[in-house]
């Protein structure tokens, strides 16, 4: 019975080693049982202190706007991570057991996929870029507003006629378009502020 409890400790040992040594590979982190208010600032702070992260993924729901109660961390560097995994697995954190595992390494990009990118065409380029930049969350402006909602807007506010409004004869279109599109920002901003 000895001989076999310490083969099944050697067994869970080198599926261990195993696993921190993928680990160090990919340094993804699968991060389950956090709270559903948990930001990513939040955890920015809590895992940076382990070395600097390239990607913190929150998945949220659809309907709540609220976190689904798990996240994946990536390290730079893969020791960080596994050092981050020894460290944090069955802490405390906002009042939630955390359990940390290695992740599966990130699921690979369209870019990775192409051998040559220079034989596609400028359209193709152009989608991969996109697609690449998607997950950004400072590319993405919800209060948007096209050049011609704001030239109209603004005239609607000042009652002039929108070809009164973009005049060029006393000063540049586009400064025009970019203020009264700060203004109406603005004024959205506020209006949300207070709804």
């Amino acid at each position: 019975d000895q001989a076999e409890a310490a083969a099944a400790a050697a067994a869970a040992g080198d599926e261990t080693a195993e696993a921190e040594e993928t680990l160090a590979d990919h340094g993804r982190l699968f991060v389950r049982n956090l709270a559903y208010h948990v930001t990513e600032a939040e955890l920015q702070a809590l895992f940076g202190a382990f070395g600097p992260l390239s990607e913190l993924h929150l998945p949220m729901d659809a309907q709540t706007r609220r976190g689904k109660g798990y996240g994946y961390v990536t390290f730079s560097l893969g020791e960080h991570a596994v050092r981050a995994l020894s460290a944090l697995d069955g802490t405390i954190f906002q009042g939630r057991l955390l359990h940390i595992m290695s992740s599966r390494p990130p699921p690979r990009s369209a870019r990775d996929d192409e051998t040559d990118i220079h034989s596609k065409s400028y359209k193709k380029k152009k989608e991969m870029e996109q697609k690449a930049q998607a997950g950004s969350s400072h590319n993405w402006n919800a209060l948007f507003m096209r050049p011609e909602a704001v030239g109209d807007a603004m005239a609607a506010r000042y009652g002039v006629d929108k070809s009164d409004l973009l005049d060029d004869t006393d000063g540049s279109i586009a400064v025009k378009l970019a203020q009264g599109e700060t203004h109406l920002i603005a004024h959205s901003k506020a209006w949300l502020a207070k709804h």
